[in-house]
């Protein structure tokens, strides 16, 4: 991502970004398929946490949770 903002001196924008509140949601986050898991607060917390940790800097411009 860093490069592609550099190469283009642009900030990126992420559009959709998230994890659902249930069990296992960072295994497959895009698996929408797994309707009977349990409710997870907690990790979809964690989860987002790491996800700003990583990806938050200077070539990022933001993104919609």
């Amino acid at each position: 991502m860093k490069i592609c903002a550099e190469k283009n001196r642009k900030q990126i924008l992420f559009t959709e970004c998230g994890y659902r509140s249930i069990d296992y949601a960072g295994a497959k986050p895009w698996d929408f398929d797994k309707k009977e898991a349990a409710v997870n607060q907690e990790l979809q917390s964690r989860l987002l946490s790491v996800m700003f940790e990583l990806w938050y800097n200077d070539w990022m411009a933001g993104g919609y949770i």
